[in-house]
């Protein structure tokens, strides 16, 4: 893997390792997870980065397996040790009248569920089990946050309420993507939302073009003298969400093509009324003789020629 200085801008004033983030360059190629960190690193170049941490392979790799794999460790590995102090994961539910963020794995009568009580499914538009649009998976993501701030209140232990959100909504999005219960579409225009609640819960803000101001002190993310560790968490975090964006981006493409060249196949083939004898046999009220082609009349007379010889 390598892990550019991101100095170099083309004629966009993008980097050319921008390319195929889709709301920053082309969509063609998915992001790799190295480009993601290189990106978010040019996002940060203004954040007083400690280059002990972010020209560290070390770092980088972990940094990268966190991306790639949407969950930052917060058992003291790359991010803090929250052992026992992080809340229960909420999971995406199917219920009898829609969909519900809980931390049961019943899926009938889980409304009436203490543990679900965040977020009723009333409140997630659903279109056939589709959780409707980016306005209920931004709402989802908020209830996310919500429920593990709710463990963990002190701004020393920022990180073991922060970071268990994030990875818990990334793992709702990926599984209703995976499942069909989330479009790529939505989900890509969703995803923005981890990182502004995961720098507004650290004392910063941030938005799809990276941060948008970091405290020089006093908060859990800041950047005095260095961009802190908190600091370095969101700049994975902003490079995960670049990546996975990229991915359901590339998704959402690939399911319209192929959606586009059904419809093409279909009008295509509007015209065609050549009947399949063998597979969908009709009944002569429904059937014109008109239908059968000459080289089917020549078959027949070939057919009846042997029968009378024989």
């Amino acid at each position: 893997m390598a892990y550019a200085a991101l100095s170099t801008r083309n004629g966009n004033g993008l980097h050319p390792m921008l390319r195929g983030l889709g709301f920053l360059g082309d969509a063609s190629t998915p992001l790799s997870p190295t480009d993601a960190i290189n990106a978010a690193i040019q996002a940060y170049s203004g954040a007083h980065l400690n280059p002990a941490q972010t020209q560290n392979q070390a770092w980088l790799s972990a940094a990268e397996s966190a991306v790639a794999n949407a969950n930052i460790d917060v058992t003291g590995g790359f991010g803090p040790d929250c052992t026992g102090q992080t809340a229960q994961p909420l999971n995406l539910f199917q219920t009898v009248s829609g969909l519900a963020l809980g931390t049961t794995a019943a899926t009938v009568g889980v409304l009436a569920s203490p543990s679900v009580a965040l977020i009723p499914a009333a409140a997630v538009p659903v279109v056939g089990w589709i959780v409707a649009g980016v306005g209920a998976i931004i709402g989802l993501i908020d209830a996310i946050f919500e429920h593990h701030a709710a463990a963990v209140k002190r701004d020393l232990a920022f990180g073991c309420s922060a970071i268990p959100a994030v990875n818990n909504a990334m793992a709702v999005i990926i599984k209703g993507v995976q499942n069909g219960t989330i479009l790529p579409a939505d989900a890509a225009n969703s995803l923005q939302e981890i990182y502004s609640q995961f720098m507004a819960a650290g004392g910063a803000s941030g938005s799809a073009s990276g941060p948008g101001g970091i405290p020089s002190g006093g908060k859990a993310i800041n950047d005095s003298p260095f961009c802190n560790s908190n600091c370095e968490l969101s700049l994975t975090v902003y490079a995960m969400v670049l990546y996975w964006t990229a991915q359901f981006q590339a998704q959402a493409a690939q399911a319209a093509a192929v959606a586009a060249e059904a419809a093409t196949q279909t009008a295509s083939q509007g015209g065609s009324t050549v009947p399949d004898l063998v597979s969908s046999p009709q009944t002569t009220s429904g059937f014109s003789l008109s239908e059968i082609p000459a080289w089917g009349w020549i078959a027949l007379a070939v057919v009846g020629a042997w029968a009378v010889a024989g």
